[in-house]
């Protein structure tokens, strides 16, 4: 199990840094929070099929 940061999120998804940030702050993205400043994603939690399609999210 690999975690990510929401960075390296954004590449592998395609997407802004700041999208994912929103995606975890509404929910979409489960993510934990390490420090003020450290926020970590686990890579499963990226597969396509644990992700809402682009309408639902």
């Amino acid at each position: 199990m690999a975690y990510l940061s929401p960075k390296e999120a954004a590449v592998r998804l395609g997407v802004n840094k700041e999208t994912v940030l929103r995606r975890i702050k509404a929910g979409v993205i489960p993510a934990v929070k390490i420090s003020a400043r450290t926020i970590r994603i686990d890579e499963n939690d990226l597969k396509p099929e644990n992700l809402p399609s682009a309408r639902e999210a």
